[in-house]
């Protein structure tokens, strides 16, 4: 896979309709400041989204990402700022960083069952809801 080359203006529009694609939507009926969660996305479409999203930027985001990063403003943010970074050394640092967040969080949740998951996410989606929403 090699990265796609687009300007700042680009890459939004391309996330915005990958994602549009997935939640059956167009491009234009998504708000870049509304979650993802008010549009329907699960975690099966975000996995899907994150893949297709890979396919132009490899290993930028991760299906965790759309919990960091909940709305496509912010989540466009992220992209357009790891895409453009100039330093390898930042990206390291980033990359290990994120690493390091995603061992902290399987750690956290590797003793819970499905249903307590399920009921986490649950609960983060409405505290995202209710700052956003």
């Amino acid at each position: 896979l090699t990265k796609t080359v687009l300007d700042e203006k680009q890459i939004p529009a391309l996330i915005a309709k990958t994602l549009a694609g997935f939640l059956e939507l167009d491009s234009n009926e998504i708000d870049p400041k509304i979650p993802f969660q008010a549009y329907g996305l699960d975690s099966i479409i975000g996995i899907n989204f994150t893949a297709e999203i890979n396919k132009h930027f490899p290993d930028v985001v991760s299906a965790m990402d759309l919990y960091r990063y909940p709305t496509l403003k912010q989540l466009t943010e992220f992209i357009l700022q790891n895409v453009n970074s100039t330093s390898s050394d930042s990206n390291l640092i980033q990359e290990e960083q994120r690493d390091n967040d995603d061992d902290k969080f399987y750690s956290e949740i590797s003793h819970l069952n499905k249903e307590q998951v399920t009921n986490m996410i649950e609960n983060e989606l409405k505290e995202i809801d209710k700052k956003y929403g």
